[in-house]
């Protein structure tokens, strides 16, 4: 097995391995992106796997309020309403600090933001 194939191998099993933490981590529900970052770290369980894993199962980190840190959470079942459907719904008005536009872009901000924890 080639260098590259080797390392591509391990990263696909560290990815695999930060998907299965992420779910049992947040499937208790919401949680703030830090402290899973901070429990992954305890875990063992490195920076890119951990990204990776997080685009792999949808996980979009969302605020809960303007000055509050991130949240994450996995995404509702398909077929529900979860808070990322509600969230992703709502026209926003973001710019050099959003991070669904680009910079400069500019969209209507949601009057509320709705959490739904199943």
């Amino acid at each position: 097995m080639y260098e590259a194939e080797a390392e591509e191998a391990t990263e696909r099993s560290a990815t695999d391995e930060a998907e299965s933490w992420l779910i049992e981590v947040l499937s208790a529900g919401p949680t703030k992106a830090a402290e899973v970052q901070k429990q992954a770290r305890q875990a063992g369980i490195a920076d890119k796997p951990l990204r990776t894993a997080r685009s792999r199962l949808g996980i979009k980190p969302y605020r809960r309020e303007f000055t509050g840190g991130w949240w994450w959470q996995l995404p509702a079942p398909q077929g529900a309403q979860g808070a990322h459907d509600a969230l992703d719904s709502c026209p926003q008005k973001e710019g050099i600090l959003g991070d669904r536009g680009h910079l400069g872009e500019e969209r209507e901000a949601p009057s509320a933001t709705v959490v739904v924890e199943i």
